[in-house]
This record gives C-alpha cells, structure tokens and sequence, in this order.
C-alpha cells in the first residue's frame, strides 16, 4: 500500500539489492523483470504521476480504493452500504491513475472485485485500463 515516493524508492533500492546478490552467487534471474506497485490510497492518486516516473506499472486495488476514498469499512454491516464502486470520485481516480500512468509510458491494470465483475467490465476498459485482474473462482 504505497503512498509516497520514499515507499517506492526504498522497494526499488531492495530490489536492486537482490539483483545484485543474485548476479553475484550466479544464480539465472530476468534482470528486466517489472517492478510494479498498487495504487489503493487517495493520497498516491494524487502523486501518480511522480510514482509513474518511479516505476514499471500500476495495479489499482479497487477494494482499498474504494474504502479509503469514501471512508466507508465495507466490513461494517451498518455503514457497509455506503461502499460504492461506481462512485464518481472513484471513476475519476481510477482515470487519473490510468492517465498518469499512460502519459508516463507504463500500463495500469486494476483487481480486486471491481476487476471482476462483468457489469463493471466495460466501464473500466473505457477508463482506460489495460489488465483486469480476477479471480477464477
């Protein structure tokens, strides 16, 4: 759950870490591997373009987006019914990230039930995203 630069720098600085071990000791590994991150907070909607320069992708966590968005915990059966996934402000930060990302030159997918859901398929194709991810059960 990233919500600054320094979250993402200090991931990239392990990750350039391993590779290096892993060079040393000999060991076969993809050194082009993609390193992505999960957009699930307002606050790293905000910086998304920032976090697109940082990166190789974006994955939207729609469940946390959603919860964190509206300030609504969907596991609260008194308030759960605020929990609204087609919620203009979260369509526009779904589109946002989409287009921070593009202008940046990376691909952003989205899970979480959102991604799953048929009826929301299309909208979210329209938004611009490029994966879906979802579950296969």
């Amino acid at each position: 759950m990233i919500t600054g630069l320094e979250e993402v720098r200090a991931t990239q600085a392990l990750v350039d870490e391993v590779r290096r071990e892993l060079q040393e000791e000999g060991r076969a590994f993809d050194p082009d591997v993609e390193v992505g991150i999960m957009i699930e907070t307002p606050s790293a909607v905000a910086i998304a373009d920032l976090l697109a320069q940082e990166t190789d992708f974006f994955s939207i966590g729609s469940n946390d987006l959603v919860q964190y968005t509206l300030a609504v915990d969907r596991s609260n059966a008194r308030i759960s019914y605020l929990y609204e996934p087609m919620h203009p402000s979260v369509l526009r930060l779904v589109r946002n990230t989409v287009d921070a990302g593009h202008a940046h030159g990376i691909w952003v997918g989205m899970c979480g039930e959102i991604a799953g859901d048929p009826l929301y398929s299309v909208l979210l194709v329209g938004l611009g995203l490029d994966e879906l991810s979802i579950s296969s059960t």
